[in-house]
């Protein structure tokens, strides 16, 4: 596995916030190392900076498609995360329920998945 720079991860991360949209924050350097490290080394790159650089000149756009596709979660579950429905089921929805009794208007969101399981 490489190890991702100070510097690399700067170019990196500003590169995947250009091409998918993703940020990632200061602490999320394991992200790099982990998702893109055999990526790298399978394009022959013998660091990240190598490698931002092979993916920033690649015209075919394979390489890129590769980072996002490595970048992102690829899970569409809708029941993905079971401690967010357990905040629902335990604190969110009795909060809303008690909020209606009282006669306060209450609104539910619910976000865009990426295959409408919502």
């Amino acid at each position: 596995m490489l190890n991702v720079t100070d510097p690399e991860y700067n170019l990196l991360k500003q590169y995947i916030e250009e091409q998918c949209g993703i940020h990632l924050p200061p602490g999320k350097e394991y992200l790099i190392e982990s998702r893109l490290s055999k990526l790298a080394l399978e394009s022959q790159c013998d660091s990240f900076r190598e490698f931002h650089s092979k993916a920033k000149t690649d015209r075919t756009g394979k390489l890129q498609e590769r980072i996002v596709d490595a970048m992102t979660t690829n899970e569409t579950m809708w029941f993905r995360d079971s401690s967010t429905w357990e905040y629902l089921e335990e604190i969110a929805i009795p909060d809303l329920l008690e909020k209606a009794a009282s006669g306060h208007e209450c609104k539910i969101w619910s976000a865009a998945c990426s295959t409408g399981q919502e």
